[in-house]
């Protein structure tokens, strides 16, 4: 029993160091040439009649080896996506991943890039493409997590 035990708290805390350098940041960092904020820290796409695209700032604080982007999908026909980028020292870009939700599911996701590959001296962004509102309810980015 208490070998049992132990490596129940042996596999707990090895879970809880692979997190500890996981931050949330607020989509507030998130920007957009119309941005819409939200008081909720949430920021949304409340056209009914067309996309809107926003750019969330992954800051330099080390290697990236996973991102994950929590969303809200308003539009029953339309898919919510984003792509990871990365950016070299001599300023050439490449999306690493893309990730999008169902187009039949309207509800709540978290889009979850991993396996990230770190290039020296690069940095990263992820860009969002929120679907048009739908019967007044809007498409969302909540917040975006790194881990390193």
């Amino acid at each position: 029993m208490k070998l049992f035990t132990g490596l129940i708290l042996a596999a707990l805390a090895t879970s809880c160091n692979a997190n500890a350098n996981t931050t949330v940041y607020s989509a507030h960092r998130c920007d957009a040439p119309n941005k819409v904020y939200r008081t909720d820290g949430s920021v949304a796409n409340p056209n009914p009649s067309t996309t809107l695209s926003y750019w969330c700032d992954v800051p330099n604080t080390g290697a990236v080896y996973n991102v994950a982007i929590r969303v809200y999908d308003a539009n029953p026909s339309k898919s919510l996506s984003c792509s990871l980028y990365t950016y070299a020292a001599d300023g050439s870009s490449s999306v690493l991943q893309n990730q999008s939700t169902t187009t039949t599911a309207v509800g709540g996701y978290t889009l979850t890039f991993t396996n990230v590959v770190n290039y020296a001296d690069a940095s990263y962004s992820i860009a969002c493409v929120l679907p048009e509102s739908y019967s007044g309810q809007e498409s969302k980015i909540f917040n975006y997590k790194i881990g390193n």
